[in-house]
């Protein structure tokens, strides 16, 4: 059985970020028809996750030093940069991602199904967000709150919230779902407001991450997460330090090549001894 996960990265906006999750139920559904030939079929689970924080990505170092990065976590430098990210956003397959938001991510995975696509709160709060302009994002996909679950390492080990959307193949089971569901006493699905409400006071309570990003290219309005916020004051305290500590050691160098110049000017009986010997010898003396 082939399992399929989506992990999404930086500079996405809300409409695209609808249109990826459509792209990504179809293509569930167009390579389990082809699955199925070999009895085989497809099904998947997607979440976000934040960096560079509190989430962090890690590239591997190479025994060989080809790569010429001696900093698994910063590469080149001794902070993380924006320099950093773009070159994980160009290749991410050179890189280990980690942190509490990739385990919750794969810890959900084993709700997903042929007809079930798992996804995290996390996600679930964007694409409330795109549901609610599906004017302009076309996301029109129905969100369940299926139930809760436990899963280890996962908001300190409390139930947790487990969110679906149908990604049936076909339209007689689909209809077999919403008469199941209602016969349980279920909603059709969530209110899209109510359950974009209720996930952020979740995360909010347990101190998870909750992503943000842009509603359109140009908006005007965004403000990065607090998360975000205070990793920047951290950075920005750690920047100084290193600052400090490279002129410490530019001043000590310059120092000590001023005190070694001024030593050999001053000491007059070191450059007649210099002078004795090159005479003996015949050969100069560097000084």
């Amino acid at each position: 059985m082939n399992h399929n996960r989506l992990v999404l990265f930086k500079n996405f906006r809300i409409g695209l970020l609808g249109a990826c999750i459509d792209s990504f139920i179809e293509s569930l559904k167009k390579y389990g028809e082809t699955a199925k030939i070999y009895e085989l079929n497809t099904k998947g689970n997607a979440w976000v996750s934040s960096f560079p924080t509190p989430n962090c990505s890690i590239k591997p170092i190479d025994p060989s030093g080809e790569d010429g990065d001696p900093d698994s976590l910063n590469g080149k430098t001794p902070l993380p940069t924006e320099e950093n990210e773009l070159t994980i956003d160009e290749d991410p397959s050179k890189f280990d991602f980690l942190g509490k938001g990739i385990d919750a991510g794969f810890r959900i995975s084993k709700n997903s199904a042929v007809n079930t696509l798992t996804i995290s709160p996390g996600l679930g709060i964007l694409l409330c967000q795109a549901a609610a302009s599906s004017r302009i994002t076309k996301f029109n996909r129905k969100i369940h709150l299926s139930e809760m679950q436990t899963f280890k390492g996962v908001a300190n080990n409390n139930p947790y919230p487990v969110l679906t959307i149908d990604t049936c193949r076909e339209d007689n089971y689909e209809n077999v779902l919403d008469m199941q569901r209602r016969l349980l006493g279920r909603p059709d699905h969530a209110p899209i407001h109510e359950l974009e409400l209720y996930l952020t006071a979740y995360l909010e309570y347990y101190g998870i991450e909750i992503p943000k990003i842009r509603d359109t290219h140009n908006d005007k309005t965004f403000s990065p997460p607090d998360f975000y916020e205070y990793y920047k004051i951290e950075w920005e305290k750690e920047f100084e330090q290193v600052k400090q500590q490279d002129r410490m050691i530019e001043d000590s160098s310059d120092k000590d090549n001023e005190e070694t110049e001024e030593s050999d000017i001053l000491d007059p009986r070191k450059q007649e001894l210099f002078k004795k010997i090159a005479t003996i010898t015949g050969q100069k003396i560097r000084t």
